[in-house]
């Protein structure tokens, strides 16, 4: 073959070796099992989850400035809300971060049985369950 040809045939072997390497370096191998890829098949995300990811990303703070706000309402007016149905929507998605706030906090604090409270007046008998139960 003449080098012409050859310097065709080796850009062609480089560019085929890129384009099958390329899948494989699209893959996540640090996904633990059974995690959806939304790049590769959003289908699988589940709604409830997909609406709690939207509604936290269109909600304000809990406590905003003239920016914040600002951010919020070009966002659902990007979204293609008229501005009574982007008062709405915003009324709809702060009670729903509240409801979500809630939520979250139920699950942060500990839970103690009475008999482990250590303030109030059972506080000295609750102790003394404890010595008893070491």
């Amino acid at each position: 073959m003449s080098q012409p040809r050859w310097s065709m045939f080796g850009t062609t072997w480089i560019l085929a070796m890129m384009l099958i390497g390329i899948p494989l370096y699209a893959q996540r191998p640090d996904l633990p099992p059974g995690t959806i890829d939304g790049a590769k098949s959003p289908e699988l995300i589940p709604d409830s989850t997909a609406f709690r990811l939207v509604f936290l990303s269109l909600r304000a703070p809990t406590s905003p400035n003239a920016t914040d706000l600002k951010k919020q309402s070009s966002l659902l007016k990007h979204i293609g809300f008229s501005d009574d149905d982007a008062v709405a929507a915003k009324n709809i998605i702060n009670d729903f971060g509240t409801a979500y706030d809630d939520w979250r906090e139920s699950f942060a604090r500990p839970v103690l049985p009475s008999m482990y409270q250590t303030r109030g007046p059972n506080a000295r008998l609750s102790f003394k369950r404890l010595s008893a139960a070491s």
